[in-house]
């Protein structure tokens, strides 16, 4: 977006500005702020671990107690509803925007890198997301019966607090 007269007197001073013409709306500021996806694959790539986790988390969850070099946790975030990016609470978390196309699909499309660069790995998905709704408990549920469909190679879970995590279960059985 060009401006020519002072975006600052125009739009206020929530805006970011790359040089003198170009303005950043409060959105694309906290989009910029966000990992990268191929972060994460390298990350994860450079483990010796035949056995990898990545663990999907809201972003009001404290930090994990104990983190391995074979986790990485994602925390997804509404950049265009006025939300800033959470905190990093370590190496291994990353932090990816939302935007129109949809929790399902952005997660989809992240599986199938990971499918495809770390593919001599098993893998563990986990849902870590403990919500008070029945309906949201639903939707997780059926979104985890279509993904582990599409990714049949991958185990998946669903874990809530109080329950055996991904980390603590075991890879035989």
């Amino acid at each position: 977006m060009k401006a020519n007269y002072s975006a600052k007197a125009r739009f206020g001073a929530e805006y970011v500005y790359l040089n003198d013409h170009d303005v950043l709306i409060p959105e694309e500021r906290e989009i910029i702020k966000a990992d990268c996806e191929m972060e994460m694959i390298m990350a994860l790539a450079q483990s010796s671990s035949p056995e990898l986790a990545i663990i999907f988390r809201p972003p009001t969850d404290p930090a994990p107690d104990k983190i391995k070099g074979s986790e990485a946790y994602i925390t997804f975030y509404y950049p265009f509803l006025g939300r800033e990016i959470p905190p990093k609470l370590g190496p291994n978390h990353y932090r990816f925007p939302l935007d129109r196309m949809g929790r399902y699909r952005r997660i989809t499309a992240l599986l199938r890198v990971v499918a495809y660069e770390l593919s001599d790995h098993k893998i563990m998905i986990d849902f870590d997301w403990p919500r008070p709704a029945w309906v949201e408990r639903l939707v997780y549920t059926v979104m985890v019966f279509r993904l582990s469909r599409l990714f049949p190679n991958f185990r998946f879970a669903i874990s809530y607090p109080g329950w055996v995590s991904a980390n603590e279960t075991s890879w035989s059985g």
